[in-house]
């Protein structure tokens, strides 16, 4: 940590620059905005990197006028209470080298689940604070407090992990919700044209699906550090992390383990078409050996951290991927992914189902302003993942963070398809929303390769071992979500959404209907779909 905050001050210090930039919100809707256009033929924008990088998407297209929705001119929207509520940023300061922007975020909103006679509610209040100072330094921090009630399946996840799925821990709030925290942070520092160091404490995204299996946004913020470099038509991303382990009692005030993560991502442009990118992560933890903390050995920014690992004695888990995009028109973009966790290919030529190969893929394709029409957009992909990946000898070093998955909300050992369909009409936006799985659960007894924080030193067998084994359950996710976005500087929009889920198990079956709407801002990504 004492070396990343030293180069960071160095960095920090020195007066190169090249112009402004920062981040984007790691939120689905808001970059819908811009992937129209960062998706054709002519970008040679690196699509799997989030969040994007606001002088990146830049090169592509006007983002500030994609964020400056219309409005009819009359006299409310004129006025100033008009402004800053249907367009501007609530307080403002714009000078030569200096930028401040300060927002009000909240959620206030009510849902009703079928068979439930209570109401849930959700109350968040927060401040998102952002800006610029000269043309290379960039900031942003977010703080909410929330007071929530979730729907049953939710709050069964959220009593067995003790945390809210994709934020921190809980505190119970009165008969049935919970108190829970999201604050997130970071600094970003833009070298030249070439190099940009990001630091802060939030979540990144590797992929160009709805889900990713290489790094997702499922889990809680963790603390990294980001060097991103590109140069031609390569895009090379380091990103080292500080993350937690919870397995200790969540009521306890101890201090919880410390795990560490060092990624390398290298993506490369061939021709128009075809992108390709190569992801190792190596994944660690204080009592690996001798309590050793951050081991500097990681720090080396160069690809293959696999012979590294092994020069060590080999006590680490690694992780690795592929991740390719082909777009076959202006519109029209295939993608894929694979990961392999461990694998072997005589074993997996054999055909005995060997435990240890442990791998999962995803194929999908997304599609922009279909049958012509404007804002209309489609997409569609298929995951699978088998049993015990992402799960090592303790949770320690597993793939996950804050009892949550650092790649896909329902672990390992199943497969799922997913489509989605997104419209929007000036400011009134459509999505709809369609997902079939099946997950083989552990039981009471055995662990069958579903839940990746339990040891695979405790599976049944070596051989045998097959997708969707434990208690095979079928899982139908139906979503329908309207909103009018009041304002776009904070994706401040009012909500009705309908959610369906049932869950079906040869030896039972629930159903879940709710229905919820509200007044919210949307700055991040939440994943109720599983």
């Amino acid at each position: 940590m004492k070396v990343l905050l030293t180069l960071s001050f160095i960095l920090l210090s020195s007066g190169f620059c090249f112009s402004q930039d920062h981040y984007l919100p790691l939120n689905r809707e808001w970059s819908l905005r811009y992937e129209p256009s960062l998706y054709t033929l002519d970008s040679d924008a690196h699509t799997a990197i989030k969040p994007y990088r606001y002088q990146l998407v830049s090169k592509h297209l006007n983002v500030d006028s994609l964020d400056n929705y219309p409005l009819k001119s009359s006299k409310f929207n004129n006025s100033l209470f008009g402004k800053k509520l249907r367009q501007e940023n609530f307080f403002e300061v714009k000078e030569d080298d200096f930028q401040l922007m300060l927002n009000p975020l909240f959620s206030f909103g009510t849902a009703k689940e079928s068979d439930v006679n209570n109401n849930y509610v959700i109350n968040t209040r927060g401040i998102w604070i952002k800006g610029n100072i000269g043309k290379h330094l960039s900031f942003s921090t977010k703080a909410h407090e929330n007071q929530q009630e979730f729907a049953q399946y939710i709050d069964s996840t959220i009593a067995e992990n003790s945390v809210v799925p994709g934020f921190g821990r809980i505190k119970r709030f009165k008969r049935g919700g919970y108190d829970y925290t999201n604050v997130s942070g970071s600094v970003s520092y833009t070298l030249d044209k070439y190099f940009n160091f990001h630091f802060g404490y939030d979540k990144n995204f590797i992929g160009d699906g709805y889900r990713s299996l290489l790094l997702s946004d499922n889990a809680y913020n963790y603390t990294f550090f980001k060097i991103n470099t590109r140069v031609w038509k390569i895009n090379y991303t380091n990103l080292y992390m500080w993350m937690q382990d919870l397995t200790r009692p969540f009521e306890t005030q101890r201090l919880f383990k410390r795990k560490y993560a060092a990624l390398h991502y290298l993506d490369v442009n061939i021709g128009k078409r075809l992108t390709v990118g190569l992801m190792e992560n190596v994944v660690w933890s204080n009592d690996t050996i001798d309590n050793r903390g951050f081991d500097i050995n990681y720090l080396n920014p160069i690809l293959f951290l696999r012979p590294l690992e092994y020069s060590l004695g080999s006590p680490d888990n690694v992780v690795l991927g592929l991740n390719t995009k082909y777009k076959v028109s202006n519109s029209l973009s295939l993608y894929g992914q694979i990961l392999l966790d461990e694998f072997r290919i005589d074993e997996f030529r054999s055909s005995d189902n060997w435990w240890g190969n442990k791998f999962g893929y995803q194929l999908g394709f997304k599609s922009f302003n279909i049958f012509d029409i404007d804002n209309l957009h489609f997409q569609s992909e298929f995951n699978l993942v088998r049993p015990y990946t992402y799960s090592h000898k303790n949770s320690f070093q597993n793939y996950g963070h804050f009892n949550q998955s650092l790649a896909h909300p329902l672990g390992a050992n199943f497969w799922e398809f997913i489509t989605i369909t997104n419209y929007r009409y000036n400011r009134l936006l459509l999505e709809g929303k369609i997902m079939y799985a099946k997950v083989g659960y552990d039981t009471d007894s055995t662990n069958y390769g579903h839940n990746i924080f339990l040891s695979y030193e405790t599976r049944p067998s070596e051989y045998g071992i097959e997708l969707l084994q434990g208690d095979e359950t079928s899982i139908v996710f139906l979503a329908l979500k309207t909103a009018y976005l009041i304002n776009p500087k904070t994706n401040m929009r009012a909500y009705l959404e309908i959610n369906s889920r049932s869950a079906k198990h040869e030896k039972f079956t629930t159903d879940d209907l709710i229905m919820s709407f509200g007044l919210k801002t949307s700055l991040y990504n939440t994943y109720h779909d599983f």
